[in-house]
């Protein structure tokens, strides 16, 4: 299974490193079962939020609207300018079709919202931006850490991105290795 996750310069540290960790725990228990890549718009070092500086796997123009299985748009300041580019709109609609999972951690709703994938459905962000999110892609806000749109889910805010990768895991691997990550990572829900 190939799991991209979409990262920008600004992106809220935790959105992205809490998906990543719980993804790549699963080779532990199942050897080799996921392939988990940070995707950017520009090969350049990106400043995360809190000061976290690193370089993506891949770009986006490098990979082919079939080859992710899963796409997570985490959040944070970033997001502000980067959800708007017309690069990474595309992007998303051009994978859409082929993904079996499109979430979003936090304030990475927007990307999905950008990409005219949220009208009429359910959705959560983090707790300052929910009504920006309600108004401008006339979402219906729900009180949940984890909400689910057929393959279009999201989650509240910063921590909520491991609740939401805890789930993919369970819906693609099955509960005893969620439970097993979960363990792993000794997280506590």
């Amino acid at each position: 299974m190939k799991i991209g996750i979409y990262v920008f310069d600004n992106v809220e540290e935790l959105d992205f490193v809490g998906p990543f960790e719980v993804f790549s725990y699963i080779n532990k228990v199942k050897k080799d079962s996921v392939e988990v890549l940070l995707l950017s718009r520009g090969d350049k070092e990106i400043k995360a939020f809190n000061g976290l500086r690193f370089h993506s796997d891949k770009l986006i123009t490098d990979i082919d609207s079939d080859y992710l299985d899963v796409l997570i748009l985490p959040g944070g300041k970033g997001r502000i300018e980067e959800a708007g580019s017309i690069e990474i709109v595309n992007f998303i609609k051009d994978v859409y079709p082929n993904l079996k999972m499109l979430a979003s951690v936090c304030t990475g709703a927007f990307f999905l919202g950008e990409a005219g994938l949220l009208k009429g459905k359910k959705g959560i962000t983090h707790k300052n931006s929910l009504e920006e999110l309600r108004k401008k892609y006339d979402v219906e806000i729900v009180n949940e850490k984890v909400v689910k749109n057929d393959k279009i889910w999201l989650s509240a805010g910063v921590s909520s991105g491991i609740d939401l990768s805890l789930e993919i895991v369970k819906e693609f691997f099955g509960e005893k290795m969620m439970e097993k990550v979960q363990e792993g990572i000794e997280y506590r829900k």
